[in-house]
C-alpha cells in the first residue's frame, strides 16, 4: 500500500480550510475591502497538521480563487511563504500565545508586503484587478506618491492589516477546546492524527 504524504484523515481539514479561505476572500472581494483574506485557515491547517498539509490548503485556495477570476496565480507564492512562516514559527514553539501568533501575522505581513508588490510591479504592471488594493494604490497616488512607492505601501498597508488579522483569529480558532483540549498537558488530539 503507497503512504500518502499527506494522511487521508487529514484531507477533509484541507479541503474545508481552503474554502473556507475562498469564502472569505470571496466575502471581502464583493464587499471591496482592501484585504485577501486567503491565508487564515491555512495558518490553523499548518499550525495544527505541519508544512504539507499547509501549502496544500495554501495551492488549493489559491488554486480555486485563480479559477473564479478572484486573484492571479502567481500570488499563490505569498500564500506560500505564510505557510512556510507559520510551520518554521510552530517548529520553533513560537506560537504558544497570542503574541507569538501576533508576530507571525507581522513577519507574513512584511515579506507578502514585498514579494507581492514585485510580484504585482513586474508580472502586473501594478494592476491586479483584484480585491480592493488597486483602489488603495489609486488612493496612495492622489495623495502625491509615486506609481511604485503607493503600490508598495499599498501592499504593505493591506498585508499588515490581513495577515496579523488572519493570525489572531487563527489563534482564537485554534483555542475552541475542541481543537485544543488537554494542550497543557501535551495530549492535543490534533496531534494524534499526524
Amino acid at each position: 500500500m503507497v503512504k500518502s504524504v499527506i494522511p487521508l484523515k487529514i484531507l477533509p481539514a484541507v479541503f474545508i480550510a481552503a474554502l473556507l479561505n475562498v469564502l472569505l476572500a470571496s466575502l471581502v472581494g464583493k464587499i471591496g475591502i482592501p484585504l485577501y483574506m486567503d491565508s487564515l485557515f491555512s495558518m490553523v491547517v499548518t499550525v495544527s497538521f505541519g508544512l504539507l498539509p499547509g501549502l496544500a490548503t495554501a495551492v488549493l485556495t489559491n488554486g480555486i480563487l485563480a479559477l473564479t477570476s478572484q486573484t492571479l496565480f502567481p500570488f499563490v507564492i505569498c500564500h506560500i511563504l505564510t505557510v512556510m512562516i507559520a510551520a518554521f514559527m510552530k517548529k520553533r514553539d513560537f506560537l504558544k500565545n497570542v503574541t507569538g501568533f501576533l508576530w507571525l501575522g507581522l513577519f507574513a505581513a512584511l515579506i507578502n508586503g514585498v514579494v507581492g508588490s514585485v510580484i504585482s510591479f513586474y508580472l502586473f504592471s501594478g494592476v491586479t484587478k483584484v480585491h480592493g488594493i488597486d483602489k488603495l494604490v489609486m488612493g496612495l497616488i492622489v495623495t502625491g506618491r509615486s506609481f511604485v512607492t503607493a503600490l508598495f505601501w499599498a501592499g504593505m498597508i493591506s498585508n499588515i492589516l490581513d495577515k496579523v488579522f488572519s493570525a489572531l483569529v487563527s489563534y482564537a480558532i485554534l483555542q475552541h477546546p475542541l481543537l485544543n483540549k488537554g494542550t497543557r498537558k501535551g495530549n492535543n488530539p490534533l496531534d494524534q492524527i499526524n
